[in-house]
């Protein structure tokens, strides 16, 4: 089955059943069906419904217009495992994956829109609770091929925005202490004031943290480095080292090839060619300035950048050991990078 690009925009409790709805296609074939499992059992269906939007944003794959799904699932448990599958003349081409909850908007608060509209691609509650689950269970996967999440005394959500992951593992339960920081004053403020459990505190643009050597068993960061240039990426590789204790994990996200894949095809054929090319040759691509932080990182800081498995691999490995890689991990669109300290 391919690599599917996808997201799960709405998931709350409708008078007793469990509305989900969102948007999912293959990139190179058309889908015809979508069919929802619930803990491996099939439990419905549906034809794909239009969405200008998603064709809007990936032109270049004009069926993506037929992309948007919705079932209401009926006499499920409060949480468990939810696939979306895509099928094309009876045989399925691509899947999208998350834990699910019943009780998700009760146990998940809502940041004000102006926040949101900063660190995620939508400004919904919506949305912000159900991909927020849906990453942070990605991460728990990962990071339990390399250590059970019972052994964690200490963990850091590196980046954290408004918590749309780090609420998750706070409500997991798992994890003795749950550490956030971020660049941005305002949302630093919102989690403290809204997570109460958890301990935020707010970072600085360049190392080091106010974090003592060692002091953490588990660290992740979701769309981070996929926001800094080379050279940043190099200082923070170094202090996420400082301040992970040996056996410790490290879960970081990234734009691999999928994702340059996807951007690529959007792209004039002239343009489409050079950075292709540019790919193949140096494995980096830094498409320059990304205007969402404006108001909270220093100019020139927040970027979008593009880095292959092969690049990762070559410049990543040294005082931490990559455990695991998985393209397409997070979201169904970066790569997750999960690395350990001897």
């Amino acid at each position: 089955m391919r690599n599917a690009r996808g997201h799960f925009e709405q998931m709350h409790d409708q008078d007793g059943s469990l509305f989900l709805a969102g948007w999912m296609f293959a990139p190179d074939e058309p889908i015809d069906e979508f069919r929802a499992k619930v803990d491996g059992v099939d439990r419905d269906r549906c034809s794909p419904y239009p969405r200008d939007d998603v064709v809007h944003a990936y032109g270049a794959i004009p069926h993506a217009r037929e992309s948007g799904f919705g079932f209401l699932l009926r006499d499920l448990p409060l949480e468990g495992r939810l696939e979306i599958e895509g099928y094309r003349g009876g045989a399925a081409v691509a899947r999208i994956a998350t834990a699910y909850r019943t009780d998700l908007d009760d146990v998940v608060p809502a940041p004000p829109p102006e926040l949101l509209a900063r660190t995620i691609a939508a400004a919904s509650p919506a949305y912000y609770r159900a991909e927020g689950l849906r990453a942070s269970s990605e991460f728990k996967a990962a990071i339990e091929r390399v250590r059970p999440l019972e052994s964690i005394r200490t963990m850091l959500d590196w980046g954290c925005g408004v918590g749309r992951n780090t609420i998750h593992f706070l409500l997991d339960g798992r994890v003795g202490e749950v550490h956030g920081c971020d660049i941005d004053r305002e949302s630093v403020a919102w989690c403290s004031a809204n997570l109460p459990h958890g301990a935020f505190s707010l970072a600085p643009p360049e190392p080091p943290m106010p974090y003592d050597a060692g002091f953490f068993d588990l660290i992740i960061g979701c769309s981070v480095f996929t926001h800094l240039g080379r050279s940043t990426q190099r200082l923070w590789l170094a202090e996420l080292t400082r301040v992970l204790a040996p056996g410790g994990v490290l879960a970081v996200s990234v734009h691999g090839d999928f994702a340059a894949d996807l951007h690529f095809r959007g792209l004039g054929p002239l343009r489409r060619r050079a950075e292709r090319l540019r790919w193949a040759t140096r494995g980096f691509v830094d498409l320059g300035e990304d205007p969402r932080l404006d108001d909270a990182a220093p100019p020139g800081y927040y970027r979008a950048v593009f880095q292959s498995r092969r690049h990762t691999e070559r410049t990543w490995s040294g005082p931490l050991e990559i455990a695991a890689y998985l393209p397409a991990g997070i979201q169904a669109h970066q790569d997750l990078v999960v690395l350990r300290k001897p």
